[in-house]
């Protein structure tokens, strides 16, 4: 009796799997990577969501085609490879809008330059420092919109490669986002774009937690591509990569761990006008020279956010293109307004001339930025460390822990307060330079408790300067 209750209830649990899971095989795909599988694929997610069931590709290859939309109370899929069709036009994108979507073990090869060989066709969509900035022709290949604040999306082992399309990944939700074990490279534009809004920021509510996530290049063009339908050699720079923002959360709290990141070119890590940012063990590098944008590149980047807090950045740039150059890029750009934001632990390098800044700071309204332990290799065409106010009402406060200048400059612009603990140049001939221009009515206060620098230049307009007797003080009038 006992093994035949004991059968009877492995059969029953089998029979509910069964049911609780379909199979794309079982409604008629091939999965060989041939076979245009779209129309079982939309029929398997149809069907599913009638009946509440998951979705499993075997670890097969699908070929997928056109461009779908779909409502849906959930989506489940898993385990299933997907290739495209050689023509840029038909390749496959859908927009699922849902308030459950769970994707795991999801690999999307999309041919850009393998098994695709076709021009890759762009198109203007804006201007950036007088150059025209250019985006793909194709769509995003997922899409997922969820309006309720309750809505989940989880997404677990995705991996994209050799992709031209807008994006590979955009969410738009006021839900809370999970992105794990990621992994992307030979992307034309973005990775993925997570939008905790519904009208660019006003209106701002959920979270996006990525951890684990790798991308190598990032943004790079072919030699020549289709820009509005006419011919045109990357090499002359008449056209740019605006917005190829690589790990991008907007709106909403981000918290992102374990990143790595080789060649991009707008970003490499994008906190954008987020409520609360946090980012640990992150690594950042480019070491190419085709690579670029028109939008003045960041390895990390900070857009308006109101609170973050940073831990164990390292940002290695060993080449860039010389285009770069011409858009004042940088290491790190910290674009604040009324920001509060907190960095430990910060190794910047940059072997040769491919950096104009460091860290690169633009400041508006009421800013306190805290660096602990920097260390800042040049060279840069201008300084290592450079911040400006961008208003006349000075309300910006700096504080730095222990910073280590290789041969570069900190300059700081129009500044309410600068307090530096610890500055070691090891040349000794490093300098660090505190500006108040004299057509602004403001003074400020600056310190610096200790160093080994020859000097130390301070505008004779400073109110309070407090450093360390032994290092030279020399007081500018800055005009």
């Amino acid at each position: 009796m006992k093994n035949i209750f004991f059968l009877s209830f492995l059969f029953n649990f089998c029979l509910l799997y069964a049911i609780e899971s379909i199979s794309l095989r079982s409604l008629g795909a091939k999965g060989d990577g041939v076979t245009d599988d779209t129309a079982v694929l939309i029929k398997a997610i149809k069907m599913a969501d009638v009946k509440g069931m998951d979705i499993t590709g075997e670890n097969l290859n699908y070929k997928l085609s056109g461009s779908h939309e779909l409502s849906l109370k959930k989506l489940s899929l898993s385990d299933i490879k997907i290739c495209f069709d050689n023509d840029y036009k038909k390749q496959f994108n859908i927009k699922i809008n849902s308030n459950n979507i769970k994707l795991s073990n999801i690999n999307v090869a999309g041919g850009r330059g393998t098994y695709n060989k076709n021009i890759e066709q762009w198109r203007v969509f804006s201007e950036e420092a007088k150059v025209k900035s250019i985006e793909p022709v194709p769509s995003h290949i997922f899409y997922f919109v969820t309006s309720l604040n309750t809505a989940t999306i989880s997404i677990d082992n995705f991996y994209a490669k050799d992709i031209h399309a807008q994006s590979c990944l955009t969410v738009y939700t006021l839900g809370k986002v999970y992105l794990q074990n990621l992994n992307f490279s030979n992307i034309s534009n973005k990775t993925f774009q997570v939008y905790h809004t519904f009208d660019d920021g006003k209106t701002q509510a959920g979270e996006t937690h990525l951890d684990s996530a790798v991308a190598k290049n990032i943004g790079i063009l072919p030699v020549q591509i289709l820009v509005d339908g006419k011919m045109y050699k990357t090499a002359l720079g008449t056209y740019m990569p605006q917005s190829s923002f690589n790990f991008i959360v907007t709106g909403g709290n981000f918290y992102a761990s374990n990143i790595n990141v080789n060649n991009y070119a707008s970003t490499g890590l994008t906190a954008d006008r987020n409520l609360y940012f946090e980012a640990k063990n992150v690594n950042l590098s480019s070491n190419i020279s085709n690579i670029y944008s028109n939008n003045p590149s960041g390895a990390l980047w900070f857009e308006a956010c109101k609170k973050a807090y940073v831990k164990d950045v390292k940002i290695i740039i060993k080449n860039r293109s010389k285009l770069d150059l011409n858009f004042d890029n940088s290491a790190v750009h910290f674009y604040g307004v009324n920001s509060n934001i907190v960095i430990d632990n910060m190794i910047i390098q940059s072997d040769k001339l491919s950096l104009n800044k460091g860290v690169r700071g633009s400041l508006s309204g009421e800013n306190f930025i805290t660096i602990n332990n920097l260390d800042v290799t040049g060279g840069f065409k201008s300084e290592a460390v450079f911040f400006a106010s961008l208003d006349s009402d000075m309300k910006n406060t700096l504080s730095f822990g222990n910073v280590t200048l290789r041969s570069n400059n900190m300059v700081f612009d129009m500044m309410k307060s600068v307090n530096l603990n610890n500055v070691i140049g090891i040349t000794k001939n490093e300098i660090v330079s505190y500006r108040l221009p004299v057509g602004i009515s403001k003074i400020g206060n600056f310190s610096l408790k200790k160093s080994n620098l020859n000097q130390v230049e301070v505008s004779a307009r400073t109110k309070d300067i407090v450093i360390n007797k032994n290092i030279n003080v020399k007081k500018i009038i800055y005009k």
